[in-house]
């Protein structure tokens, strides 16, 4: 008997539990409707255990505006332009001064009357010993240099000739004919006469007419005349019985003038002037 009260009294229990999970049903969540909405108000459940994921801002090349021909901005060309250095070129400078030329140096002021030069360089009196033109017009012979700033105590001058032989109106200087006198001093104070350049004053080099011929022929061949010109150049060299006499003439190269004195401090200077004839 008690073991039939034991067996029902199991079943009791087991009928009762099944019972109680019986699923029941609430129907379906309506929207705005707050009586069939389950809110969670345990914090232990709202807490967030997930990491916000943040996304990389990227612009793709196919979103992003393509700069046009039109739009495109030109850059600024930083690279400095480089600039060749050109070659200086020394253009003759002529002065055309009526008065003459006047060469100031830093001790004494020269001026030679009634001649036009020009120069193939760059020259600064003040700052040379010496200086250098050529002669375009006027004449040196009967002329005179005047000094001023300084006391001159002594000029001297020298020349530079050459031989040339004439063919007709076609002059030729020889070559290796040149003869370049010794310094001779000139008479004056602050103002000294140019003398000695007359053509029969003038010395040339010492030398035999089969020099002259030698010459003509070589110097024909080095300013390169016509095989004509030639010939007549080799006839010419031929007729040659002196050297001092046609075709054969004395012609000035260039003349030298060597100036001493002192400044006015008293201080001695030296300075020299040279004059070149075209050719």
């Amino acid at each position: 008997m008690i073991r039939y009260s034991l067996i029902w009294a199991i079943a009791s229990v087991l009928f009762v539990s099944c019972k109680n999970d019986k699923k029941v049903s609430h129907g379906a969540i309506v929207l705005g409707d707050s009586a069939t909405i389950i809110t969670e108000t345990d914090p232990t459940f709202l807490e967030d255990y997930v990491a916000d994921i943040k996304l990389a801002e990227t612009t793709t090349q196919s979103s992003a505006q393509q700069p046009t021909e039109e739009t495109k901005p030109v850059a600024k060309d930083t690279t400095k332009e480089i600039i060749a250095p050109q070659p200086t070129e020394v253009v003759a400078t002529t002065q055309k001064n009526t008065s003459g030329l006047t060469i100031d140096f830093k001790e004494v002021s020269v001026t030679i009357p009634q001649i036009e030069v020009r120069s193939f360089k760059n020259q600064n009196a003040r700052m040379l010993n010496g200086v250098s033109y050529q002669l375009v017009s006027g004449k040196l012979q009967g002329n005179q240099l005047i000094f001023k700033n300084a006391t001159i105590t002594k000029v001297s001058q020298r020349y530079i000739t050459t031989l040339v032989a004439s063919n007709g109106g076609d002059k030729m200087e020889l070559e290796n004919m040149e003869y370049t006198s010794p310094w001779s001093v000139l008479k004056g104070k602050n103002t000294f006469a140019i003398t000695h350049l007359e053509p029969d004053q003038l010395t040339h080099k010492n030398t035999s007419v089969g020099n002259v011929r030698n010459a003509i022929s070589r110097s024909a061949r080095a300013n390169r005349y016509s095989r004509k010109e030639l010939n007549e150049w080799e006839q010419l060299a031929k007729k040659v019985k002196d050297v001092n006499r046609a075709p054969i003439s004395v012609a000035l190269q260039s003349v030298m003038w060597k100036i001493e004195g002192k400044d006015r401090n008293n201080k001695p200077f030296s300075k020299e002037i040279r004059l070149d004839y075209p050719l």
